[in-house]
């Protein structure tokens, strides 16, 4: 089968958590910074309540943040940006509202993330369901107003493209992420211009964007994160990634 006819045939059967906005530029930029991460996801999941503050206990949940979070850390993202405002990812899992309520700013907890009915936790989701199920939000944010993306763990950043998106969208500026732990590499948000250029190249970049587009994981290579970008790069052939996206809708 043609693979742009076998593109066409997956986007029929599919369904998205959220459409793209293409009025907007959502490319991070070369100077975005690092991400403020505190320890690694072992030793994370290891503290005592970390499983029930992800199912819901605000308690456990400052307890784990209380032991986990490094004072270095909190300080110099006070110091750095003491007007920013910390926009938790909120949902049922309270270990960023908690991580937000230690670093101590001002805290937005009028934005959440959205729930498809029957939809599994992104934790159990593969690295390709997670590129395809795009997190959805909703709130009020304040145009103009500098927000700290706050989330408990970070692995392809996902979720957190996704939210700053969603402020950028509104008017909003996001100048740093803070998280409990990441995953190994993912500490770097933005992919640089020569990881893109790369994946440019190994693809036909016309059909790649057209995947990405359609299946509403991206508008333009410079949106995503740089785990994202690496995910990608791993497929030898493009019938190949494909091919991967069809597994995902059982075709």
């Amino acid at each position: 089968m043609p693979l742009r006819l076998y593109v066409l045939m997956l986007y029929n059967k599919s369904t998205m958590y959220c459409s793209n906005d293409r009025t907007h530029d959502f490319s991070w930029g070369e100077n975005f910074p690092l991400l403020y991460n505190h320890t690694s996801i072992a030793y994370l999941k290891r503290c005592s309540g970390f499983n029930s503050a992800k199912r819901g206990s605000m308690r456990d949940a400052l307890q784990v943040a209380a032991c986990t979070v490094k004072s270095r850390r909190i300080q110099e993202l006070r110091e750095k940006y003491p007007q920013a405002v910390l926009l938790p990812v909120r949902g049922k899992n309270k270990l960023p509202e908690a991580l937000a309520r230690t670093i101590g700013l001002s805290v937005n907890t009028n934005i959440r993330q959205l729930q498809k009915a029957q939809a599994p936790p992104r934790k159990d989701l593969s690295a390709m369901a997670r590129l395809l199920h795009k997190p959805c939000f909703r709130g009020s944010v304040l145009g103009g107003e500098n927000y700290i993306i706050v989330d408990d763990i970070v692995t392809q950043g996902g979720t957190v493209a996704a939210l700053r998106q969603f402020i950028l969208s509104k008017g909003g500026f996001v100048v740093a992420v803070v998280a409990l732990a990441q995953s190994a590499g993912s500490g770097v948000l933005a992919p640089s211009p020569e990881r893109i250029e790369q994946l440019s190249e190994k693809f036909d970049y016309s059909l790649l964007i057209n995947v990405l587009r359609s299946y509403h994981i991206a508008d333009d290579l410079r949106e995503m994160t740089n785990s994202q970008i690496k995910y990608l790069s791993r497929f030898k052939t493009m019938e190949g990634l494909v091919k991967k996206i069809g597994k995902v809708y059982g075709m």
